[in-house]
């Protein structure tokens, strides 16, 4: 019985730790989306304003062809012309299919602006679509030649709505009502038999 009381206990608390958030995709812009062109800009990037806070630790977007380069994600705060660099990682692009650029964990506010941009992709088939009813960030495409800046744009004849999508860990989920129960009953139970245990040992040597 003991065991059994113990073992409600451990169920209990496993069914506590999966409702545990993990790192996921959290927002995802076209993710089905075809390349639209060739890009001839080094740099290019987007403002960005998540609608839920979260920590990210990925980008990751799709272009439409491959030739083994590294190319590299970055996010800021600010603006072109006054941006701050908060995190970036590399990826390898992998031509028609997302590849996520890692970073080092960054807490984002719901309802800040940020940017986001990839540097050294001249050349490749873009990472954006024109598909109908795709959805554009807005303030549209920014884009430099090799300054790093961004500082030409927002390009609006060209609505490069880019596909792209972010990973992170939106914290510790609440627990479900009936997992609270669970855990209660589980954790009583266990008090329960180590109260029991303790006078039967007591009894024993009485």
């Amino acid at each position: 019985m003991k065991t059994s009381l113990l073992a409600l206990a451990l169920i209990a608390t496993s069914a506590f730790s999966a409702t545990a958030a993990s790192a996921a995709v959290v927002h995802e812009i076209n993710p089905t989306g075809a390349s639209a062109a060739t890009w001839g800009a080094t740099e290019v990037g987007w403002f960005y304003t998540p609608d839920t806070s979260y920590t990210l630790t990925a980008i990751g977007t799709k272009f439409g062809s491959s030739d083994g380069r590294t190319v590299t994600a970055e996010f800021y705060s600010g603006a072109p012309g006054a941006l701050t660099l908060l995190r970036s990682g590399t990826l390898v692009p992998i031509a028609n299919a997302f590849a996520d650029a890692v970073l080092a964990p960054l807490n984002l506010t719901a309802g800040m602006t940020y940017f986001f941009g990839f540097t050294n992709v001249g050349g490749l088939d873009t990472n954006v679509t024109d598909d109908a009813g795709a959805t554009n960030l807005a303030g549209g495409l920014m884009y430099s030649f090799g300054s790093g800046a961004y500082e030409n744009g927002p390009e609006t004849h060209f609505t490069a709505q880019p596909m792209v999508r972010f990973s992170g860990d939106l914290g510790s989920a609440v627990p479900e009502p009936a997992t609270w129960a669970m855990m209660i009953v589980g954790f009583g139970l266990a008090g329960s038999a180590v109260r029991s245990r303790r006078r039967q040992d007591a009894l024993a040597f009485a």
